[in-house]
């Protein structure tokens, strides 16, 4: 059962919500902004249904409420910030914001976050870029729970890669993929429904394919399952790319901003993570607007590539997102009912009454 909840209301609940655990109104926009956007684009994996997990670690001290955010070094176009345990929605903000003010004086920005914590959705950060007319990227880390190649252990982490390129016309382009078969949000939609997950995504330490989603959840947690890579299992799917891929992700996030290498997951509290961030100007390449035509162009040619028998229709990255964008502010944002009862319950620990 859902229950479809207005995207305002839905966004002022969490706003609310975050300054009764102490955030200042500032960075309580900031994130409810990006989780109630995030489930107006149709990624529930990565929305609301995670506010309980942002309000704990405010409230059990994993996450500072007023982080000293800074800069420890820093050049034209680059930059390490130190997130400081910051709610990773403020210290992401912070991060995006800087290398967007570098795009536009120095062509591009990159910046590294170290001190940082789970951000939500890759994505919403590098469609922040948009606003101003310049390609957005974000990459992040999270705790190991991916098998490398012929491994029978986690080593690398679910690590997704975002890229936004600004249209004409057409909706942007929108990739924001995990560098594993699912994210682990995937899992708990599927416990949350109670539904099998298909064979293919998460293994014990014997391979074994494990389906049952509550306990694929537990176990991944503990170290004891392991999550896929792109591609599966071996060779014959080319599940190295996607084990290859999160260990570049590793590289640019965690090495490169001075850590010693995995995430480490800390029961019960937030974890630290690395970031990495960048934003780049179009016109110190191409002047935008004929830039924009030619991607409105390439959009709609895939768009109308011919389809496979029983295929209704080719899409592209960031279609269905902005359709779900729009179909969700009409009509509100689909809530299961496990959700709303969870966010119910965060808002009666604070004093915050959930919007009916």
């Amino acid at each position: 059962m859902t229950q479809r909840v207005n995207a305002e209301r839905l966004r002022a609940f969490c706003k609310d919500t975050f300054i009764a655990a102490g955030l200042n109104p500032d960075a309580a926009g900031i994130a409810a902004d990006a989780l109630v956007t995030t489930d107006l684009r149709g990624v529930d994996s990565h929305g609301v249904a995670h506010l309980p997990r942002y309000l704990n670690g405010l409230l059990n001290g994993s996450l500072k409420r007023q982080p000293d955010i800074r800069i420890l070094s820093e050049t034209a176009s680059t930059a390490l910030l130190d997130g400081d345990r910051g709610l990773g929605f403020v210290v992401s903000f912070r991060a995006m914001q800087l290398a967007i003010q570098k795009a536009k004086t120095a062509g591009s920005g990159w910046v590294v976050v170290r001190g940082g914590t789970h951000y939500g959705a890759a994505g919403y950060w590098a469609s922040l870029a948009l606003e101003h007319n310049l390609i957005g990227f974000s990459l992040c880390t999270s705790a190991s729970r991916i098998a490398p190649t012929f491994g029978a252990k986690g080593m690398v982490g679910t690590n997704p890669i975002a890229i936004a390129v600004p249209a004409g016309v057409e909706p942007p382009f929108m990739l924001d993929m995990a560098t594993c078969v699912v994210p682990m949000g995937r899992l708990e939609i599927h416990a949350r429904e109670k539904k099998p997950l298909p064979e293919g995504w998460v293994i014990d330490s014997q391979g074994r394919p494990i389906t049952d989603p509550e306990l694929a959840f537990k176990l991944t947690h503990s170290a004891e399952a392991m999550l896929l890579p792109l591609g599966g299992v071996g060779e014959v799917h080319s599940g190295y790319k996607g084990y290859g891929l999160g260990v570049a992700v590793e590289i640019l996030c965690n090495l490169l901003g001075g850590y010693a290498g995995a995430v480490v997951q800390e029961p019960g509290r937030e974890s630290e993570c690395g970031q990495f961030f960048g934003a780049l100007s179009v016109e110190a390449f191409r002047p935008l607007g004929e830039f924009q035509a030619a991607l409105d162009t390439r959009l709609r040619e895939y768009k109308a590539t011919p389809t496979l028998a029983g295929a209704e229709r080719v899409l592209v990255a960031g279609q269905k997102e902005a359709e779900s964008t729009a179909q969700r502010l009409r009509n509100g944002i689909p809530l299961n009912e496990t959700v709303i009862e969870q966010l119910k319950e965060a808002g009666r620990k604070l004093g915050v009454e959930f919007p009916a």
